[in-house]
């Protein structure tokens, strides 16, 4: 098992049902065998730009909220508390078994900032390449016991975009056979092993990075944390069959009486112009987000529903806006003549929008309310199905 320390910002996630899975009909196994077109989710982190799928049956656990959750699953670690997703194969799917855990990990070694550095910590052990949605990853098998415990790891290694990723495929198991005579415990099978295996390699083959190579949107240089102050309100409602949640000045009131509109409006009161408004790009004719940079994604909308106005990169200025709870904004600036402005909420505006829940939800606030308070409205921001 790896032992290098390893350093995580915070990400943001969404969950969304696929379909059902089937079950292995081979004698002596109870793993379920998913085909990935059966009952899966999809996991989106938006704030380190990939995704993965995996069936329902097993538990997703994110670094840091569940750090503590995660070192607990085996007696030898499936998922490190460092870890940055965990996707835990419950030990219950093979009951009676020395079956303890599963897993498909996705690690980031933020510390190592070459190819060399990433690459050399598996030195000696790489046995084989795998390509994986057209990225090549180098392969390591490594291993690990004390005192009845096991654990079987293969890792894949990628330097992609000045970042050491390891996406690890994990079995622990304890000899309960052997250790517990007469309980009704069992070694793990080969047709056992195969199974957990083969929905592990299943998860493995959906993994892709949502940022094509050697592009990157801008990053802060430091990631904001903005204290909400006790007075303030709380929001939580379903608009546009989307769930937003997020807390706003007590002083202000919300309009959100009208799907229609497309936006959730804050106001200083009934009838008064809004402060700032929420919602889904998709209302301005934006397609859905697909994937990769949110910047190239956007002005490629931006063109698609203004065919007539000649609209170049120079332009538009991208600054990322990013949050310490994994928030994270591009806030984007029209260069040219300002009654030209295509962006919605028009000239006499500031306009973000971000990825949640795999849906670009975007803000524009009409530069009247302070900076601070729109951020903290922006940081407190949660949207879900």
């Amino acid at each position: 098992m790896v032992g290098t320390s390893v350093y995580f910002y915070l990400q943001s996630k969404s969950v969304v049902r696929v379909k059902k899975p089937a079950t292995s009909s081979e004698k002596g196994s109870t793993v379920p065998v998913s085909e990935k077109s059966e009952d899966w989710k999809t996991y989106i982190n938006s704030q380190n730009s990939f995704q993965v799928d995996y069936p329902s049956f097993m538990n997703l656990y994110t670094n840091p909220k569940d750090s503590e959750v995660m070192r607990t699953l085996s007696y030898i670690p499936v998922c490190d508390a460092s870890t940055l997703v965990c996707l835990h194969y419950p030990g219950s799917q093979l009951p009676q078994t020395d079956f303890h855990a599963g897993a498909f990990a996705v690690d980031v070694r933020r510390d190592q900032k070459t190819a060399k550095d990433c690459y050399s910590s598996f030195a000696g052990n790489s046995v084989k390449e795998k390509t994986i949605s057209g990225v090549a990853f180098e392969i390591n098998q490594n291993g690990n016991g004390a005192l009845g415990h096991t654990l079987e790891s293969s890792d894949y290694v990628t330097f992609y975009n000045n970042q050491c990723w390891i996406l690890s495929l994990r079995i622990a198991t304890e000899n309960r056979s052997a250790n517990l005579p007469g309980q009704g415990f069992r070694e793990l099978s080969v047709v056992d092993r195969e199974g957990v295996n083969k929905v592990l390699e299943q998860i493995l083959s959906t993994f892709r990075f949502l940022q094509p190579a050697g592009e990157t949107d801008a990053v802060s240089s430091s990631k904001l944390a903005l204290a909400i102050p006790s007075t303030w309100q709380k929001y939580a409602k379903t608009f546009q069959q989307l769930h937003f949640q997020f807390s706003y000045p007590s002083w202000l009131t919300i309009d959100d009486g009208d799907e229609s509109s497309g936006d959730i409006y804050i106001r200083r009161g009934p009838n008064q112009p809004e402060q700032l408004a929420i919602g889904r790009l998709s209302y301005y004719g934006f397609r859905e987000y697909d994937g990769g940079s949110r910047r190239q994604w956007f002005l490629k909308g931006i063109r698609q529903i203004h065919p007539g106005q000649p609209l170049n990169d120079s332009d538009f200025t991208f600054s990322s806006v990013d949050f310490a709870n994994g928030n994270s904004f591009l806030e984007v600036e029209y260069n040219g003549i300002p009654n030209d402005n295509p962006l919605p909420g028009g000239y006499n505006s500031n306009f973000y929008f971000g990825i949640f829940a795999g849906k670009a939800i975007m803000a524009f606030d009409m530069k009247s309310l302070k900076r601070e308070d729109v951020l903290t409205i922006l940081q407190s921001l949660k949207v879900g199905e």
